[in-house]
């Protein structure tokens, strides 16, 4: 299979206009994509741009045929998570949540005039339900999530489609940070590809993987609260978490 995306250049870093002009990615049949930052590259930098862009005005960055831009924004600290710290709670709030909102507020005329192509937003399965020791991760997903399906509607009305990512546990220095057993953890190159069909070759909403684990959590999400605490419980006292 051909690479997916292939990292061409990195900003030093001096805010976030240089990010947007000088990281791009070269993808599939030679089309191009900018983006303003990779996890784990430019961190800094990247961190600096998302939660700044608010004082950018819409219309600002002028695009040319871009057809699909992909937002995804998000860090996590499962230790500081175990109890309540609202400066965490506050910082990735500000960079997963606000981080997207400020990045579609960039682009949000472009595809308002446009009328065609596509917005797609990197949530997680983390946000279908609350899970332990990740509250503020949890949360900031949630509204993602919630908020993809509103800009859904808003945005179907003038042809561009809005989708959704939600993967599941995918092998990342984010990941790493865990202390306990993830089920059926990816690669960031099955997450690539999955993401890379779901956007150009399906035309559902929610881009979600891998499916058997997925479902499961799904199904979670429909049960009554008492019984889902119960069975989240019991899984934390297996694994001695």
């Amino acid at each position: 299979m051909p690479e997916i995306l292939k990292l061409r250049k990195l900003s030093a870093g001096y805010g976030p206009l240089r990010v947007l002009h000088e990281i791009d990615l070269t993808v599939q049949n030679g089309e191009r994509i900018g983006l303003v930052g990779l996890n784990g590259h430019g961190k800094t930098t990247l961190l600096r741009a998302i939660t700044h862009m608010s004082g950018w005005q819409q219309g600002s960055i002028k695009f040319n045929d871009v057809e699909i831009s992909i937002f995804g924004t998000g860090i996590h600290d499962p230790k500081s998570e175990k109890e309540f710290n609202l400066d965490k709670i506050r910082k990735i709030m500000e960079v997963n949540y606000f981080g997207t909102m400020n990045s579609i507020n960039s682009v949000y005329n472009y595809y308002n005039d446009k009328k065609s192509c596509q917005i797609s937003i990197i949530s997680s399965v983390a946000g279908y339900r609350g899970l332990p020791a990740a509250g503020a991760y949890c949360a900031s997903k949630s509204a993602l999530t919630s908020f993809a399906e509103s800009l859904h509607f808003e945005m179907r009305r003038k042809n561009v489609r809005v989708s959704l990512v939600s993967p599941g546990f995918i092998k990342t220095p984010m990941t790493d940070q865990n202390d306990f057993p993830m089920p059926m953890i990816k690669s960031p190159e099955f997450a690539a590809n999955e993401i890379y069909k779901g956007l150009t070759e399906k035309k559902s909403f929610e881009i979600h993987f891998p499916k058997a684990f997925t479902y499961f959590l799904k199904f979670l999400q429909i049960l009554p609260s008492s019984i889902y605490f119960k069975l989240v419980s019991k899984g934390m006292k297996k694994i001695d978490y």
